[in-house]
């Protein structure tokens, strides 16, 4: 629990950042699809930097829970029916980078923070 609060507090920020860039990049028909994608992807990448924190020290079947984690939303990514099932489409090359982006800056502030929380709260 003494992760939980710190941890989501950087993941919604993270995914309202990527949110509000997004929509002053996108627009006319289809920009609320867009934004809400690239915003999607943010969170899952620090959903996915999440569990691998959690994951430590890894084990064989920890990464494996990881990587099936990851391969399971490129499937998502992949498959049409898929994108349409989950409401995931990925608009042009500059958003969804900018949301790898400022997921990569969420990982690096995640791993500070929960050094922080380790060192000010001990279990």
């Amino acid at each position: 629990m003494r992760y939980a609060v710190p941890g989501g507090i950087v993941a919604a920020t993270a995914t309202f950042v990527t949110y509000l860039v997004a929509r002053g990049h996108y627009s006319g028909p289809g920009a609320l699809d867009a934004e809400t994608s690239v915003a999607t992807l943010t969170l899952f990448l620090i959903s996915m930097w999440v569990l691998a924190i959690i994951a430590r020290p890894y084990t064989w079947w920890r990464i494996a829970l990881v990587a099936a984690m990851g391969a399971g939303f490129l499937v998502v990514l992949a498959v049409p029916w898929l994108q349409d099932f989950f409401a995931l489409k990925l608009v042009g090359v500059t958003m969804p980078w900018a949301a790898v982006g400022i997921a990569a800056v969420a990982a690096l502030t995640l791993e500070g923070v929960w050094r922080w929380v380790d060192r000010r709260f001990p279990a």
